[in-house]
């Protein structure tokens, strides 16, 4: 038999297998072992393997798996960024999201609108690659400058966002170690710089940290005139009526990271006659913001939990 005809039976068992399991992924060694081909019959495998690669009938989903190739369904949707560095990706009419791994992000930013090329199942959920990004969700952001070798470079470090961006020339004056506000700007091959359009000076504050939240999740920096007419009209004092019991004298404690800056609760342990009385006292944002009122809507529209 010549060795075209063995290529071609081969790549037919090949095909079968798969699709007895499913469509894969399947490793290479469990598939020449449920094909019955032991360590000669292994590039045999291999050679059908390359042969049906080419043709787009398998493809390789790591160095050693391969899976049926499927045609090409590709969706738009916003990108979500995760700590470990995958994504997931928000499609109107899905069920579920697509799981996106972090070597397929192609450099996606949280809130990116992005267009993803779904690739199958990956644990039980519907996984894909970004293949173009649409629209960037990120138009600003904050970070430290620095220098090297003659160009300036701007670090953004947040939990949502970590990248080093190159300094255009222009914009404003800020010299290294300051804080600053960029704008980003997209140049040849999406290669991303940034123009620096405030100084924020050298210190972290409440000012610096709420406008770096605010770029990162792509919120207006100004607040509507209706909602910061309300905010100016609160009370500086806590309120006090019948119905509530001031506390104040004990000595309450919150567990809250050094950088925090967000009080909202509080607790205070003591000890009452045999055993200890737990007390935890939390922010009455209604007490203050009636609900549907200019301040309470642009807060809802600003959430993020």
């Amino acid at each position: 038999m010549s060795a075209r005809k063995v290529r071609s039976g081969m790549k037919k068992k090949i095909i079968a297998c798969l699709e007895r399991q499913g469509g894969g992924p399947l490793s290479i060694k469990k598939l020449n072992s449920l094909l019955g081909g032991g360590k000669e019959g292994r590039k045999e495998v291999q050679s059908a393997l390359g042969a049906l690669v080419k043709e787009g009938k398998v493809k390789f989903v790591t160095p050693k798996k391969v899976i049926l190739a499927q045609p090409s369904v590709r969706v738009t949707g916003k990108f979500f960024l995760t700590p470990a560095g995958n994504g997931f990706v928000a499609v109107r009419g899905m069920g579920s999201d697509v799981f996106i791994p972090k070597s397929q992000t192609m450099g996606a930013f949280h809130n990116d609108v992005v267009e993803v090329e779904i690739s199958g199942l990956r644990r039980g959920r519907t996984s894909g690659r970004v293949v173009r990004i649409v629209e960037r969700g990120i138009r600003n952001v904050v970070g430290r400058l620095s220098s090297r070798r003659g160009r300036r470079y701007l670090s953004v470090e947040d939990k949502k966002l970590s990248h080093v961006f190159e300094v255009l020339p222009g914009g404003v004056r800020a010299s290294e170690g300051d804080l600053v506000m960029a704008k980003i700007e997209e140049g040849r091959g999406r290669r991303l710089s940034v123009r620096l359009v405030e100084n924020l000076g050298r210190e972290d504050s409440v000012n610096s940290l709420t406008l770096s939240t605010l770029c990162v999740y792509g919120f207006d920096r100004d607040f509507p005139d209706d909602a910061l007419a309300q905010a100016e009209k609160l009370p500086r004092k806590v309120l006090r009526d019948r119905k509530r019991v001031d506390l104040t004298g004990l000595p309450f404690v919150t567990i809250d990271g050094e950088n925090a800056r967000d009080f909202d609760d509080a607790i205070c342990v003591f000890r009452e006659g045999r055993g200890f009385r737990l007390l935890v006292s939390i922010a009455d944002v209604s007490a203050y913001v009636p609900w549907d009122s200019p301040l309470d809507l642009e807060a809802r529209r600003r959430g993020t939990s």
